[in-house]
């Protein structure tokens, strides 16, 4: 879970970071904000796994709830595409 949080991370940085990969725009703030909240991902599952050996319904929780996280936070999830503009021309 650790590696898959943290290359998921990895994953979406570099598309964050590269305009040709994604078909919207994303302003500046967004980028940040994104960034922000799947840097904790990896920390988290790491407590969840040392918390297993301690409490195993404690771990299922901080488990499930860190998978809500993104769903629940203001402009997370599956809402509307950013309309900052129009997406950057492709090369």
């Amino acid at each position: 879970m650790v590696a898959m949080g943290a290359l998921f991370g990895v994953l979406w940085a570099y598309v964050l970071r590269r305009d040709e990969l994604r078909t919207t725009a994303i302003d500046l703030v967004r980028k940040r904000t994104l960034l922000a909240r799947l840097g904790i991902g990896a920390p988290v599952y790491a407590a969840g796994i040392g918390m297993a050996f301690v409490n195993t319904r404690i771990s299922l929780a901080l488990h499930c709830l860190l998978e809500q996280v993104p769903l629940r936070s203001p402009g997370g999830g599956s809402g509307p595409p950013s309309t900052d503009g129009p997406p950057p021309p492709r090369r």
